[in-house]
């Protein structure tokens, strides 16, 4: 199962203990490993920021997420250098929100992976054949989480 829980912009290492004592009852400290990916002993964990949002995944299996805010960019510039040619093709021909569907999940995939965008920008997560869910992450934002499989039901929280 994958929780997701969203809340105002914070100190994650303040916001995803408090998200993991919601998710399994552990009080832990959040901790980073060596290739500066957040971690608990207890649960995978995933985290986001954009514009005034945060977002963290608690799930018991290797999961990436990401959300956006649907901003204004040059997604047609963005698109032809960042993703692959049918990725590319899909902005150009249904524009905007498409742009920022497969952005998301090109992030989620990356923290999933713990390689980075550098390295993963030109691989298509829809390849993949990963778990590629959206969730609603709130007005004017898109969200993705990316897991391996598909481990159960990814639920969504809005906290304070």
């Amino acid at each position: 199962m994958t929780d997701i829980y969203i809340s105002q912009k914070g100190d994650s290492r303040i916001l995803a203990p408090r998200m993991l004592m919601m998710y399994n009852g552990r009080n832990e400290t959040l901790r980073y490993d060596e290739n500066g990916r957040p971690c608990f002993d207890s649960a995978f964990v995933s985290i986001s920021h954009s514009g005034s949002l945060w977002a963290c995944a608690l799930s018991d299996a290797p999961c990436g997420v990401d959300i956006q805010r649907k901003q204004d960019v040059r997604f047609d510039k963005l698109a032809s250098r960042y993703f692959t040619e049918s990725e590319a093709a899909r902005v150009s021909k249904d524009g905007r929100d498409a742009f920022f569907e497969i952005w998301t999940a090109k992030e989620a995939y990356a923290k999933l992976t713990g390689e980075g965008l550098a390295k993963t920008h030109r691989i298509s997560p829809f390849d993949e054949g990963l778990c590629i869910t959206y969730f609603d992450a709130g007005e004017g934002f898109t969200g993705c989480a990316v897991s391996g499989s598909y481990n159960g039901s990814i639920r969504v929280f809005t906290v304070d």
